[in-house]
């Protein structure tokens, strides 16, 4: 009698540990679906309108689709517009979001993960155009084209230029650069050469000026990631940099990288 006893008592508790191992679990949940998200930039990533329902491409999406194949993540690049791709990265849950440029104002929304690139933030003008924009105080003069609300408007703002001409997309700044409908336009460099073939115009008709900003890109997160999910698209980014893959891609995309010396 008394070993069934305890037996019974030795079972009981078994049972009782093992309910609340039970609801321990389910109280905290499996962890959230790893989401990979891109912002629609033009040569870092975006749609082919030639190919509808085609993966998106460009540099940025090349990268994140080698890295995600390197931790064997399976789930698409989601492609958002470039606002609504920042805030779903800042509000998690579990994001992965690029390119996004690392300034002051955005570094406590996200983990920085990743420095993908360096970019600058230029201001060009026509070749054949008489406008000065060798400096900061002479662009000030001028009529400037640049995209709402990116950091490029963040830029302008800070430097008070009474003229700004904001548009929705670089690819308008472009051609209104070429018509003469603007003096100048600001933007980070790759992006404006980008742009500029994209509008079907020669790169060789523009001028580069004053740099305004010189920038980390990076791939961020949404401040929940589990920071061993972040450390493996780290490690995936390293390798596709030791192997030569990264290399490959800036010479796939002719990204120019700014001189080392920053200005």
């Amino acid at each position: 009698m008394g070993i069934g006893r305890r037996w019974r008592g030795a079972v009981a508790v078994l049972a009782l540990a093992w309910l609340v191992g039970v609801s321990g679990a389910n109280a905290s949940g499996p962890a959230p679906k790893v989401r990979l998200i891109a912002a629609d930039t033009a040569i870092f990533c975006s749609e082919d309108e030639r190919r509808p329902g085609a993966p998106p491409a460009g540099l940025v999406c090349d990268m994140l689709r080698d890295m995600a194949r390197r931790v064997g993540h399976a789930g698409p690049i989601e492609l958002y517009p470039f606002q609504r791709a920042i805030m779903l990265a800042a509000a998690g849950p579990a994001v992965l979001m690029a390119p996004l440029a690392r300034t002051p104002a955005r570094e406590a929304s996200y983990q920085w993960l990743v420095q993908l690139f360096e970019e600058e933030f230029v201001v060009v003008a026509k070749r054949d155009s008489g406008v000065d924009i060798s400096t900061l105080d002479k662009v000030a003069h001028l009529h400037v084209g640049l995209v709402r609300e990116g950091v490029a408007a963040e830029l302008a703002l800070q430097q008070r230029w009474p003229d700004l001409q904001l548009s929705t997309r670089d690819i308008a700044n472009a051609r209104k650069l070429d018509r003469g409908r603007i003096d100048a336009w600001v933007g980070p460099w790759n992006g404006i050469l980008a742009f500029q073939r994209a509008a079907g115009l020669p790169v060789a008709n523009l001028r580069r000026g004053a740099v305004l900003k010189r920038v980390q890109v990076y791939l961020a997160a949404s401040r929940d990631l589990d920071p061993a999910v972040g450390a493996a698209w780290k490690k995936a980014f390293d390798d596709m940099v030791r192997d030569g893959t990264y290399r490959g891609l800036l010479r796939r995309y002719a990204f120019e990288p700014p001189a080392r010396a920053a200005p």
